[in-house]
């Protein structure tokens, strides 16, 4: 009835106040028909409904700028910003993003994807309205998840210190994607439930309600009052001594209460930060009861099937129990790495840094330099964050720091701010890195327990979904010698063919496709497949008897290739001396992926089973 007359921000302050709440209807059932069909962020979307209605109702975007920390419930926004009906393909293919883009909309402030930058960015907006005698609001709109990043709290600094106009919205659902942990967290939970403050309160509303005198006198004295009750029952909010004013806490899903906080945030003449507290999953019975599991719906093109990252979880429970050095480490993402069964069975020895990843690999340096076998589990895209970390604190000292690199490759859907093709060439610039890529899950667990016992640092690579298990073969791994080296082979050759052509995988995507293309072949062709396990260091002793032999090698990576593996080889080839070695790279070929279907990225870089086959013809032919 409402939502279908909702073509722009305009249409939505044509509504009266009355017609808010049906419209918030409206809103959520249709979140819930089109997230379900395509797959995307459903309980955080749910969560936020209110909130966002009331932003696009009280301010004037685009002139007005709204930050969406994260970004992954910005749904709504998209829908009342002239992208309704693109909603029905948001993460699809040729679709709209599920995350704000500035390339996408005027609407889209600025570009997020990962956790706590939006207070960053914000006051970089507020700068540059000052500096160009503007009066536009400014609104970062922050999952109480993000406060636990250091950059957030860096943000906090010096907005209070800067004392302009900016208005915080601290959207407090208990949750980031598992349930929030650390300090601010509680800290924010007090605030929810203090009782005295909540008693006080309905006190005063009684005591009001009793009196016939209304206007602005009394309007004033009741804001002076509640500002009062809060100095009293409220001691130690943080963000008064550092020049932030705190509202709050308000009802999330009272659109009302909210419009009239952001019209009075709206006046301040310095930073306010609004604690409003929603409900995620708001609206819908099971992700209001698990809003964790309804995070991210896979919508009808899920395939289940075993992941990479469930068997890390059983894998460290299985280690853990015979090696009281063993401990876990997230960066708030317990459910998604794998390691709820870790932290239920070993809670001692589970440590959940927050959404701060510099902190969680520099903990797990400490923890290495104090006798502890540290896996710090942690997104591809996400340990970008914690580069120097990695350099700093784990390699360089020569620390056994062991780093679980989960949804490694192409991330599809969650598109270019969560692609996880880069890990392969910057930590290629390490010195003393180890980086393993597990052919399968039984492959995940020998890795596991080589990590282990392993005096340096390492890390493991893998997507989130094991496509294939491969028969049980000879998947056993060398044995460090104690001086930088290793006794033993660091490839296997999974498929001996007996044609002069090796395809070289790193890791389980390539492998799919490798066999993919074999089998494309049929008889035109009889190939070499080699698990390339050991990205870093490379296997000298393979490769030289590749040259011995004349092959034709092919690499394939699930990354960038420059810098990346592929990379490697060529320049081992080089710098050894070898001319004439035929070698021929495939890896992910744009700089930036968009989301879409992983299939289409492979196509785009030649990773395709048919392409593969298709290059090993010409080379036969070339031959």
């Amino acid at each position: 009835m409402f939502l279908e007359k909702i073509n722009s921000t305009e249409d939505l302050k044509n509504l009266k106040i009355k017609d808010l709440d049906p419209l918030c209807k409206e809103i959520r059932d249709y979140l819930i028909e089109t997230v379900t069909e395509t797959g995307g962020h459903l309980s955080s979307n749910l969560g936020v409904v209110e909130l966002t209605v009331a932003l696009h109702h009280v301010f004037d975007a685009p002139s007005d700028k709204i930050i969406f920390d994260v970004g992954h419930q910005a749904y709504t926004h998209k829908i009342l910003t002239g992208r309704r009906e693109a909603v029905k393909s948001i993460r699809q293919e040729g679709g709209i993003s599920g995350f704000p883009k500035i390339s996408e909309s005027v609407y889209d402030a600025f570009g997020t994807g990962h956790s706590s930058t939006a207070l960053s960015a914000a006051l970089g907006m507020a700068k540059a309205r000052d500096l160009s005698g503007g009066d536009n609001a400014v609104i970062a709109v922050v999952g109480d998840g993000a406060m636990t990043g250091g950059m957030a709290l860096e943000a906090l600094n010096d907005i209070g210190a800067y004392g302009k106009p900016l208005i915080i919205v601290l959207n407090d659902n208990k949750m980031s994607i598992s349930k929030n942990v650390g300090a601010m967290s509680r800290h924010f939970g007090r605030l929810r439930i203090k009782p005295s403050y909540r008693k006080t309160k309905r006190r005063f509303k009684r005591f009001l309600r009793a009196i016939p005198l209304i206007g602005k006198g009394l309007d004033r004295l009741i804001s002076r009052f509640k500002e009062f009750i809060k100095r009293i029952v409220l001691p130690g909010t943080i963000f008064g001594p550092m020049g932030i004013k705190y509202v709050g806490p308000i009802k999330g899903h009272n659109i009302e209460d909210i419009i009239d906080c952001l019209k009075n945030a709206r006046g301040e003449e310095g930073p306010v930060l609004l604690h409003i507290v929603t409900k995620k999953g708001k609206g819908m019975a099971a992700a209001e009861d698990d809003p964790a599991r309804y995070h991210g719906v896979n919508g009808n093109g899920d395939t289940g099937g075993d992941t990479f990252s469930a068997a890390l979880g059983r894998v460290l429970c299985d280690l853990a129990e015979k090696d009281d050095k063993i401990c876990a480490i997230t960066a708030g993402m317990a459910d998604g790495t794998g390691l709820v069964p870790f932290r239920e069975k070993y809670p001692a020895r589970f440590f959940d840094a927050g959404i701060a990843e510099q902190h969680a690999v520099t903990m797990a340096a400490g923890l290495a330099a104090a006798g502890y076998k540290p896996f710090a589990a942690i997104y591809s895209t996400f340990l970008q964050r914690a580069f120097d970390q990695v350099l700093h604190d784990a390699a360089l000292q020569k620390l056994p720091v062991k780093i679980m690199i989960d949804r490694a490759g192409v991330a599809g859907a969650d598109g270019s701010t969560h692609q996880g093709i880069y890990d392969i060439a910057y930590l290629s610039l390490m010195p003393d890195m180890t980086l393993l890529a597990p052919c399968d899950t039984s492959q995940l667990k020998k890795m596991a327990g080589f990590a282990a016992g392993y005096p340096r640092p390492i890390c493991i690579r893998y997507p989130k979904n094991c496509k294939t298990e491969y028969p049980e073969g000879d998947y056993a791994l060398p044995e460090y010698n104690g001086e930088g080296g290793f006794n033993g082979a660091l490839w296997q050759t999974l498929k001996t063919g007996t044609d002069k052509v090796t395809l070289l995988c790193a890791g389980n995507r390539m492998l799919d496709t490798a066999f993919s293309a074999s089998e494309i072949l049929g008889g035109r062709a009889d190939i070499n497949i080699v698990n390339a396990c050991f990205i870093m260091p490379l296997d000298h002793e393979y490769l030289e008897k590749l040259y011995s032999e004349k092959h034709t090698v092919i690499t394939m990576e699930d990354g960038i290739l420059d810098g990346g593996f592929g990379a490697a080889v060529l320049n081992y080839y080089n710098r050894s001396g070898r001319t004439g070695m035929r070698v021929i790279t495939r890896g992910i070929e744009e700089k930036s992926v968009p989301h879409g279907k992983i299939e289409t990225a492979f196509i785009k870089s030649g990773l395709s089973g048919g392409s593969i086959a298709d290059l090993i013809l010409s080379e036969n032919g070339r031959a």
